[in-house]
């Protein structure tokens, strides 16, 4: 039982090498640092901003002015002397926020004082709370009321990012405009881990650099680590029975599918689901959970028995180490947390009331937490949305 438990958790493990910044931008640093220095200037920005600012002072020579905006307050070792590092909040912007996107203002200012030619932009999920600029009018405390209404809908990151565009100057191409009016020379390229599949570049990041004049490419999506856990899960000889990518749809959508693959199936082998499901959180809502605690909490109780009996394990994962305010990276499901309800609860009944309670009030994670299925949280490296691999057998 814990072999096979360890293979889910080593599929999330390893496929996710093959989406990290060291795999997906070490070559591009290595043929930038032949460049004339002092011309060029770089701008990472997201959840894996300093994941690709550690790939890039590790590769890239010369001397360049450098801003970093990420969330959290943790720094690198070690700094070239023209970078900037800049915290964020992440969902809802702060007062980190605000001083970032002050900063970004600034940058842009020098990159037209230093007469800076060339920027490169890296950009990657969470960039649109870790730096904000509210347009003329719009106070912060009705900004984060109206954010805050915008976050409980069941919106697509598409719908999302619109209505974003016009609470904030650097999004929807604004970025992008803020720059031409400070350093016109300046010509721009983008290069994106997207964490908003099936949508395109313009959408991550709510677009700050999107114009027909700037150049995107996306390295990695969601896509991209399906492709690599079904890699991984081959090179085990384990078979896939279904495997798909850049779902959206309500999570209860993907609650049914899972439960419906999962009884349904005639052999052994794995269900993968990739992408993000949406979720209509209850206004004022204080639970502590995320999408990943709030599908696994459903799929343990649909599949109750199935896990029980050893014949089926499910891991709910996300990519960049984090599950919404569950303070974990996602829930491994397997038959020694069936065992774990058993102790606490004397009654199956009574747990199918709990896992009931803890749903409604989208407050999943402690529960889980009781019941050791928990995948612990890390630091986030890269973002490309979520994962449900189930195994049967």
């Amino acid at each position: 039982m814990e072999r096979e438990t360890c293979k889910l958790l080593e599929l999330w493990e390893t496929s996710r090498e093959s989406i990290l910044p060291k795999n997906l931008f070490g070559r591009h640093f290595s043929d930038t640092s032949k460049g004339e220095p002092g011309k060029r200037a770089t701008l990472f920005w997201g959840k894996a901003a300093h994941a690709t600012y550690q790939v890039y002072e590790k590769t890239e020579p010369r001397s360049n002015l450098v801003l970093v905006i990420s969330p959290g307050s943790t720094r690198p070792a070690s700094r070239k002397a023209d970078s900037l590092f800049l915290a964020g909040e992440h969902p809802l912007p702060g007062a980190g926020s605000f001083r970032a996107g002050q900063a970004l203002l600034d940058f842009f200012d020098e990159l037209g004082q230093r007469r800076i030619k060339h920027l490169d932009v890296f950009l990657s999920g969470g960039a649109s709370s870790l730096a904000w600029v509210l347009p003329p009018g719009f106070d912060q405390t009705a900004l984060l009321k109206k954010l805050q209404t915008l976050y409980s809908e069941p919106l697509t990151i598409e719908a999302l990012n619109q209505a974003r565009a016009k609470l904030c100057r650097l999004k929807g191409g604004g970025a992008f405009r803020e720059l031409q009016k400070r350093s016109r020379q300046t010509q721009v390229k983008v290069h994106l881990i997207s964490d908003v599949a099936p949508f395109g570049a313009r959408v991550v990041g709510s677009g700050p650099f999107w114009h027909e004049k700037v150049p995107h490419r996306i390295y990695a999506d969601n896509s991209t680590w399906i492709r690599a856990i079904a890699r991984e899960a081959k090179q085990m000889r384990l078979p896939i029975l279904f495997q798909t990518h850049s779902q959206l749809g309500d999570w209860q959508a993907w609650v049914n599918l899972v439960s419906k693959l999962s009884q349904s199936a005639k052999r052994s082998g794995l269900l993968i689901l990739g992408g993000e499901p949406q979720m209509r959180l209850p206004k004022n809502s204080r639970g502590k959970g995320g999408r990943l605690t709030q599908i696994a909490a459903a799929l343990l109780q649909e599949n109750f028995p199935l896990i029980q009996s050893g014949r089926l394990e499910i891991l709910c994962a996300s990519s960049d180490g984090t599950d919404g305010l569950s303070h974990a990276s996602g829930v491994l499901l397997h038959a020694n947390v069936t065992r774990e309800i058993e102790m606490h609860t004397s009654l199956y009944s009574f747990a199918q009331s709990q896992l009931d309670t803890a749903m409604n009030q989208f407050n999943t994670a402690p529960l889980l937490e009781k019941f050791h299925a928990l995948v612990p949280a890390h630091s986030p490296e890269t973002n490309v949305q979520d994962v449900i691999i189930a195994h049967l057998r």
